[in-house]
């Protein structure tokens, strides 16, 4: 086998969790292609069983013992070797699984919760993004404005740089960015910070001037999507889990 774990966890799982474990070994190749039911089929075992056996062993979940599955076995030439196809599937997988993971392993519960008393006691809420983070700011717009939150959407830069201008020390200024160094969103904040006016920042760059410059700052994790054509290649699937996590509890 080209994983392995530790003996003493080995030898204290049951004779149900041993016959699990033994069946991922023996099918490492398949197991790629296998979700927790089929592997829950193929050793008559429930699928929450499979899943505890799995964490049981040091893995967080199927995506995870299926990438180290396939990153261990793609170091060898022998008869396990991942074919690429797979393994570029499950390298996507694993990246969106580590995402969504680290992002909400990160999460304070009491900076969600002051985030959420800011939106619902502001007169006026303002999200500011750029670029193609706009689309998740005007999703997250609609969330609000269906529970009658007075939300507006500021993603010109002009606007942004001036929004002292339009927001008062009784708004909310929420700023969502994937690197956190967009210069008009900076200014947005330092201005807003500056004005009294809170501020409340979803980032994944904890290095971000924005903390200098934010009431709240609520960090994602994100890994980079492969180079198309020198696009901009950065995931926004934190920023969306932030937003849904917001958005839900106040409903």
């Amino acid at each position: 086998m080209s994983i392995a774990i530790d003996k003493k966890i080995y030898a204290n799982l049951s004779s149900t969790e041993k016959t699990i474990i033994d069946f991922i070994f023996e099918n490492q190749k398949n197991i790629l292609n296998m979700s927790i039911t089929n592997i829950a089929k193929k050793t008559n075992v429930s699928a929450p069983t499979v899943s505890r056996t799995i964490q049981k062993c040091g893995y967080n979940g199927i995506s995870e013992l299926r990438y180290k599955i396939m990153t261990e076995n793609n170091m060898n030439s022998g008869p396990n070797r991942v074919d690429n196809k797979e393994y570029n599937v499950n390298k996507v997988i694993y990246k969106i699984y580590k995402e969504c993971n680290d992002t909400l392993n990160n999460l304070i519960i009491t900076d969600i919760l002051k985030t959420v008393d800011l939106i619902r006691t502001s007169r006026r809420v303002f999200l500011c993004a750029r670029g193609a983070t706009g689309l998740i700011a005007e999703e997250f717009l609609k969330y609000l404005l269906w529970m009658g939150i007075d939300a507006i959407l500021a993603t010109d830069s002009l606007w942004l740089k001036h929004i002292e201008n339009m927001a008062t020390k009784n708004d909310l200024i929420i700023i969502l960015t994937v690197t956190g160094d967009n210069e008009s969103l900076v200014q947005a904040a330092l201005k807003s910070n500056k004005n009294s006016i809170p501020v409340v920042t979803l980032t994944c760059n904890e290095d971000s001037k924005l903390k200098f410059y934010s009431d709240i700052i609520l960090f994602g994790h994100y890994e980079k999507i492969t180079n198309y054509r020198s696009m901009d290649n950065n995931s926004r699937l934190p920023l969306m889990i932030l937003t849904r996590i917001i958005a839900e509890y106040m409903q």
